[in-house]
């Protein structure tokens, strides 16, 4: 029998993938896809992208063969030196382009490459919930166990913000024991948009240090920030920088997404091991792409915090649409939490759930439902709060919706219609 015979007819053959078997965000953006709805539901912007960038890259394919060929393995060396100097400044070490970044596919490869490079068989890993819906798998593949505590909100009344979602001081402690290996800390947080506070991050730091745990902070969105709130990087804090893997992304901060490059930095001793597995799975990441993206950085770097900056003016214009999101769909009886940073809003629809039918749609939780409800009848795309949280935890979810604001005019357009019409049905 052949390898193919077998796999496809054969209970012999066991397959090493793992299975999650949950809703997932990509399955409501096919169901936006599917209704042809106004699609909120994925968080990529659809209205801007840093012209410097493209312009460095068109320039990058057409100025020499040699761009367009290998780098190095690692990274291409503009960009790590680039990378280097930005959070040397930022973090007050003085970082090895060589040895303590890794340029990687994506953000997620650089998730991927840690958690992979660094956990065992049997080794435990405390993810905060909500949570971005990779972290579980990619545990599993290493054959680690994941250990979940949650989010909760303070208060359900009067102005919500995503400062008041929580965990529980006591209820983390109590997760953490010898076999603790790693915490997943994402800062600013994708769904809720908060950005942990110093005291948080300090009791987290206190626990990693006693309890010698890595730390792996997924900072993806830090120059997406609101209202002049302050991200902290946990790598920054007193006996944190050798045991902290720092995240981040150069597709979302430039707004170029489909570009997919993302990168890891932090000590030698933490970098080398998924520099190994970085080797093994992708290899490399493709030359101009990251030579234009170090291009945009180093403009970056010579106006930080300017207006003139481009990731100035996309944090500005995202706050913009944050308050905008707000203001509309406050209009039907949806009460935003209002993020201090990111790209994406939390609602809670259960005012408006009093005054419609949804529970003949599809979905096992009240927001699953609300959220088929929302793309068949009103053709408004979002995703369920509960696919970021685990079954055991989803009664703090069933009443939120998740919705980007990263969108153009037009979709605002869009929106101002879906928001009109379904006035006009309530009253």
């Amino acid at each position: 029998m052949s390898a193919a015979q077998n796999c496809a007819g054969s209970d012999v053959y066991k397959s090493q993938i793992v299975v999650i078997g949950v809703l997932r965000e990509l399955d409501f953006n096919d169901l936006g896809e599917k209704n042809n709805a106004t699609n909120l539901a994925l968080g990529h912007a659809d209205y801007t992208v840093d012209e410097v960038i493209t312009e460095a890259l068109a320039n990058a394919t057409l100025s020499s063969v040699e761009m367009n060929q290998y780098t190095k393995q690692a990274g291409h060396p503009r960009l790590m030196n680039i990378l280097a100097k930005i959070y040397s400044n930022l973090t007050g070490h003085s970082i090895n382009s060589s040895t303590e970044i890794l340029i990687t596919v994506g953000g997620y490869e650089a998730i991927f490459c840690a958690i992979y490079g660094h956990v065992n068989p049997g080794d435990e890993v405390i993810i905060i919930e909500a949570f971005f819906e990779d972290y579980e798998p990619v545990t599993k593949f290493a054959e680690g166990k994941s250990v979940f505590v949650p989010l909760r909100p303070k208060k359900t009344d009067g102005e919500l913000s995503s400062r008041d979602w929580v965990f529980s001081e006591e209820e983390l402690s109590s997760k953490f024991n010898r076999k603790t290996k790693m915490i997943i800390l994402n800062t600013p947080h994708n769904p809720t948009g908060k950005i942990f506070t110093l005291h948080e991050l300090q009791f987290i730091s206190q626990l990693a240090i006693k309890y010698n745990t890595l730390v792996l902070m997924d900072e993806v969105y830090e120059w997406m920030i609101f209202d002049d709130n302050k991200h902290i990087r946990m790598n920054t804090l007193p006996g944190m920088w050798n045991r902290t893997i720092t995240v981040g992304s150069s597709g979302k901060s430039f707004s170029a997404t489909g570009w997919k490059i993302g990168y890891a930095y932090g000590p030698e001793h933490l970098i080398m091991p998924m520099r190994i597995v970085h080797q093994y799975a992708p290899s490399i990441c493709a030359t101009p792409l990251q030579e234009a993206l170090a291009i945009g950085y180093e403009k970056e770097y010579e106006q930080f915090n300017q207006p003139s900056s481009y990731f100035y003016r996309f944090s500005q214009s995202l706050q913009q649409k944050r308050d905008l999101l707000a203001s509309m769909l406050g209009e039907v009886y949806m009460k935003a939490v209002i993020p201090e940073a990111g790209v994406f809003e939390i609602f809670d629809f259960s005012e408006l759930a009093k005054r419609v039918n949804y529970t003949s749609e599809k979905g096992d939780t009240k927001d699953t439902k609300f959220v088929y409800w929302l793309s068949n009848n009103r053709k408004l795309q979002a995703v369920p709060f509960s696919v970021f949280y685990t079954k055991k935890h989803r009664d703090i979810s069933q009443n939120y919706i998740r919705l980007t604001f990263a969108r153009g005019n037009e979709t605002f357009e869009a929106l101002r219609r879906i928001v009109d019409g379904l006035k006009e049905s309530l009253s």
